[in-house]
């Protein structure tokens, strides 16, 4: 069932220059909202990042205390040793990093502090 509207022809212009200015409205704040979203994803990203750097910097702190003479790479991977993530463990996973994280930090650091003594002692 259609149905027709009679109205002033000035009545009709306003309304059509009201949807006409809704419409562009509508449109800018769409482009706006996009481009806030876009600088969100981007700050969230680059915070993100800096989160990595300074896990990277935490773990790297944590393992500059190894000690590939005394101990064993299981012992320092060995999550009940009380140096386990260099005895800040419980810390280090409420920051976000992953024991999979340490773990491979961990045995990346013990591996290049065994080259270093070896190289040492070659020397």
């Amino acid at each position: 069932m259609e149905g027709f509207v009679q109205m002033s022809l000035k009545t009709y212009d306003s309304l059509k220059s009201n949807i006409e200015y809704l419409k562009r409205e509508l449109k800018k704040e769409q482009e706006s909202h996009n481009e806030d979203v876009a600088q969100a994803k981007k700050e969230i990203n680059d915070l993100a990042e800096k989160i990595d750097q300074y896990k990277q910097h935490i773990l790297e702190r944590n393992c500059r205390l190894l000690d590939v003479e005394t101990y064993s790479l299981e012992h320092y991977l060995n999550t009940d040793s009380w140096n386990y993530g260099m005895n800040y463990k419980d810390e280090l996973l409420n920051l976000g990093i992953t024991k999979q994280e340490m773990d491979e930090f961990i045995v990346d650091k013990y591996e290049e502090y065994v080259k270093e003594k070896e190289e040492d002692e070659d020397d």
